[in-house]
């Protein structure tokens, strides 16, 4: 439920400015072998707009000495089915490094993977996972059930790490029997209060280690409660926006599954992460929930002036739909090439209070707003918006220049 200060600001606005900023370093570049334009179309949708973007870009990199090439791309898709009230949604992401020289001698390789599944006020999470090494393997389980009692939750976390003897670091038993003494609720809950994580108090903890069958393992078993009144007090928001996101989760139900894979060879790296989810209950109703408490957020944190320019875009929200996003970006050092590409195709954004057409309107305005303001910022953007009498706002235009402002500076 918390959310870091750096996570505080909106992620659909954040994610497009961002975008935004990235354009304007490309496109300002004299290695580019093409012109990089952002082309954008905004159509008429339930209760919002559908967003449709891509850009391509391909250039030249110039390099000295010993440069890895890498790779990267992004696969998302989901499906909304609004009378069935189901949302499933499947995200793959890779990336692959080579280097010019051996930095690793021997290949190691990691895999973890593991399953979410949530039901009304109770939420079960595990994870499991291996990591090989040529001396030996270690194995690692853990376990989270928590349970929402009004306006707290109660957690219960177990985990459990088994090493061969021969890749157990040799502090690592002295650090695991310190550790074994220190963790107490007393001592736990004075470092978070140290923290000012005073929503959280520890319970009951304790660690143990053993010797099995030649192998090294370490259990951990903690229990504690989080107090979201406490939470809202010290994040300084009104209460009303947490007891409403809070309720709009007990109306979800979830059940997913991650797993990812990392290998580490003499002169390749490579990672790999699958993602599936699949949401049923009332989604939108708990996404504006949350985009409200976001809100909350961000102006209890931000100074006024930024609050004053963010505000309106502030009032966006990305809704549940059958939506694509694919993002593919590689640099080939041995051939000095470059490209990153990126399509999107009918990204939902919606209005947290405002419904119908005049939502429809009021999104499609903030966007073409701040397309605009980045237009003539230098931003090589080429917009369309099928939403009729739809035109930026002058108004508001300073205000999307200074959110542009806000991003460069690293304030956003």
């Amino acid at each position: 439920m918390y959310v870091s200060k750096s996570l505080r600001v909106s992620p659909l606005l954040k994610s497009l400015v961002l975008l935004l900023l990235i354009l304007s370093a490309l496109g300002s570049t004299p290695i580019a072998a093409q012109q990089t334009v952002l082309r954008i179309a905004i159509n008429p949708a339930k209760d919002g707009v559908l967003l449709d973007a891509e850009f391509s870009y391909v250039g030249k990199v110039t390099t000295t000495g010993s440069y890895p090439s890498w790779s990267f791309s992004l696969n998302y898709e989901s499906h909304y089915l609004a009378d069935r009230k189901t949302f499933n949604l499947g995200i793959h992401i890779k990336t692959s490094t080579k280097y010019t020289s051996v930095t690793l001698y021997e290949t190691i390789k990691f895999e973890i993977g593991g399953y979410v599944e949530g039901k009304g006020d109770t939420t079960r999470v595990t994870l499991k996972g291996i990591v090989e090494h040529p001396k030996g393997e270690a194995t690692f389980y853990a376990a989270m059930d928590s349970e929402l009692r009004n306006y707290s939750e109660a957690v219960k976390v177990y985990a459990r790490l088994s090493m061969d003897r021969e890749i157990v670091p040799q502090n690592l038993i002295s650090n695991i029997q310190l550790l074994e003494l220190l963790l107490t609720p007393q001592f736990v809950n004075t470092q978070l209060a140290k923290q000012n994580i005073t929503w959280i108090t520890v319970r009951d903890i304790a660690m143990n280690h053993s010797v099995e069958d030649n192998r090294f393992v370490v259990e951990l078993k903690a229990s504690a409660v989080m107090d979201y009144v406490e939470l809202a007090n010290r994040l300084g928001i009104d209460f009303e926006y947490m007891k409403r996101l809070l309720e709009a989760r007990r109306d979800i139900d979830i059940v997913g599954n991650y797993a990812i894979l990392s290998r580490h060879m003499a002169q390749k790296t490579d990672f790999e992460m699958h993602i599936k989810l699949n949401v049923s209950g009332d989604v939108e109703s708990y996404v504006r929930a949350y985009a409200k408490y976001l809100m909350s957020l961000i102006t209890s944190e931000l100074s006024p002036e930024a609050v004053k320019s963010l505000e309106p875009w502030l009032e966006l929200v990305i809704l549940p739909h059958n939506t694509s996003l694919n993002l593919m970006s590689w640099i080939d050092t041995t051939r000095g090439k470059a490209l990153f590409e990126f399509r999107l195709k009918n990204l939902r954004i919606g209005h947290v209070s405002l419904r119908g057409v005049e939502a429809t309107k009021r999104v499609a305005k903030l966007l073409v707003t701040l397309f605009e303001a980045a237009k003539l910022s230098g931003v090589p953007i080429d917009y369309v918006c099928n939403v009729p009498g739809v035109e930026p706002s002058k108004e508001l235009i300073p205000l999307a220049s200074k959110v542009m402002d806000l991003a460069r500076r690293g304030e956003l």
